[in-house]
């Protein structure tokens, strides 16, 4: 009896098994990362593809596996990266400041755009017209901007005199020497920092009309999280034009 006591106590802790999941946060946003343990591992591995990374440990390795993906962060991040840039475009879904929303076309004699929680419902008698969806979202991109817009303009005192959304295979945004800041209309389609970061980035402008050392430390006292906005927009801007083609 005494025997099988034991057996039963030393089961119940091969079952206890440690986190389910680890958070990767030093270098930009929370990512985490389901922990699968598995009998057949022989070594601790981490598997990265377009839906995400997972850590896979062999029984009683957690801690070393622990240490293991923290010391990969950087690495786990730029392989997110490329797999997402390479994931094929899911023309029934749609990203809208990093949230995923369904599509769905609704004939009638009327135009009209409305989100419902995680849909989109494009009304319309063209089906699959897709300038009505894009009118809505530059339209909602502008409202975004403008927020973003006198929220610095107010609390660093920096003047501009107007704001455009522009389409341009080539520029994420500009100003100009009068002032006006203009952003691509695509940048709907990134996560808000993103767009935070553009709209720091085009503000700065209007004090340093370059991109001197001066501009950069301008950059980074209003943005500090600004490199890591770069190499998003390096690892992922290409996509964003792949939307609504």
């Amino acid at each position: 009896m005494l025997v099988l006591l034991k057996r039963l106590v030393y089961m119940k802790k091969q079952q206890k098994l440690p986190s389910e999941s680890i958070i990767l946060d030093k270098l930009g946003h929370n990512i985490k990362i389901p922990v699968r343990y598995s009998s057949r591992a022989k070594r601790i591995s981490i598997r990265v593809n377009h839906n995400g990374a997972e850590l896979i440990l062999p029984h009683k390795h957690y801690n070393a596996g622990y240490r293991f993906l923290l010391s990969k962060e950087s690495w786990v991040r730029q392989k997110l990266q490329n797999a997402i840039k390479h994931e094929p475009i899911d023309d029934k879904t749609i990203p809208i400041f990093g949230e995923i929303y369904s599509l769905q076309h609704i004939e009638a004699n009327y135009c009209n755009v409305l989100i419902k929680q995680n849909l989109v419902e494009v009304y319309s008698n063209i089906p699959h017209d897709k300038s009505i969806l894009i009118k809505f979202l530059r339209d909602k991109l502008l409202l975004e901007v403008t927020k973003l817009v006198d929220f610095f303009s107010a609390k660093h005192g920096l003047s501009f005199s107007k704001i455009r959304i522009m389409n341009n295979k080539n520029k994420w945004g500009s100003c100009s020497s009068k002032g006006v800041l203009s952003f691509n209309w695509r940048l709907v389609f990134a996560p808000k920092e993103i767009l935070e970061y553009l709209v720091v980035h085009e503000m700065c402008h209007i004090i340093e009309m370059n991109h001197s050392i001066r501009f950069w430390n301008l950059v980074d006292t209003l943005y500090p999280n600004y490199k890591l906005a770069k190499l998003w927009l390096k690892g992922n801007g290409m996509r964003l034009h792949r939307y609504l083609l």
